[in-house]
């Protein structure tokens, strides 16, 4: 091919990415001006739109905060509701022969009833901290299950669960393999709101090291003024198991409600 050959070749080449670009440009065009046109004979059409694209944004948001939710909680939490959970009868209704019995029952179903109750009116605002304080198997992680669902679906809130051996876990994990305790602590510091099903590991003693990674990220949720609600096996009150120092800032402005009431598990 010789030097004219390929001058002719390249003038082609030009005029043809001409001809795409001006093309292209009016097509561009055609679709602005449609719009406008769309715009002039229904002015409230781009205002749906934009909502329209708004709320699919939402709904996106919304799957993925739900997924990741039911990820972490497992299985056997994904039914609970407020709805559902057992309040109005006798725990052990085979084993009442006497009138202590009774009253005692009766009491616990009344503690059951004035905690759902209170949760309900938590749950339509999700705005404070919260405490869930019982024995084992009164059904507080499916109470607090159920108004972090609340809380993603009705409040388009983003929501982490942990339970305090996982979290311990984690740290350990994390010296395992030389990787920063930043990274395990980040996990939970973005969040709206941060679940954990007891912080200080059940039937033992919590190493200082576990409680101090756990005041950085309450620390740091209390300083963001972030929510973090929490279970805790205890009979009456948290001093027991949670250093001064991270109760204080979990308490801050929080709702605590004493699960006292009979063991589910025991009463099977």
């Amino acid at each position: 091919m010789n030097d004219n050959e390929r001058e002719r070749l390249r003038q082609c080449a030009d005029s043809i990415t001409k001809t795409e670009a001006a093309t292209a440009k009016r097509i561009d065009w055609s679709a602005a001006r449609l719009k406008l046109l769309a715009a002039a004979i229904d002015p409230e059409s781009e205002k749906r739109a934009a909502a329209d694209a708004e709320e699919r944004k939402r709904l996106e948001r919304l799957a993925a905060n739900l997924d990741r939710f039911y990820s972490d909680i497992g299985i056997r939490y994904h039914g609970c509701r407020l709805e559902n959970f057992e309040v109005g009868e006798c725990s052990r209704p085979e084993t009442m022969t006497d009138n202590v019995d009774t009253a005692k029952d009766r009491r616990h179903i009344q503690n059951r009833r004035t905690v759902v109750a209170r949760l309900e009116k938590f749950a339509a605002q999700s705005c404070r901290n919260l405490i869930l304080i019982g024995p084992e198997g009164v059904g507080k992680d499916h109470l607090l299950t159920s108004v972090c669902r609340t809380a993603i679906i009705d409040h388009d809130r983003s929501v982490r669960w942990v339970n305090g051996l996982d979290l311990a876990a984690m740290f350990r994990d994390a010296i395992t393999a030389r990787r920063p305790e930043r990274a395990v602590i980040d996990l939970f510091i973005r969040c709206d709101i941060l679940a954990i099903s007891d912080p200080v590991p059940p039937h033992c003693d919590a190493s200082e090291y576990h409680l101090t990674n756990l005041y950085r990220i309450i620390d740091l949720r209390y300083r963001n003024e972030r929510l973090t609600w929490i279970t805790m096996n205890a009979a009456k009150s948290a001093k027991d198991r949670l250093p001064a120092a991270i109760r204080g800032r979990l308490r801050d402005d929080a709702i605590v409600l004493n699960c006292d009431w009979e063991s589910y598990r025991e009463a099977k």
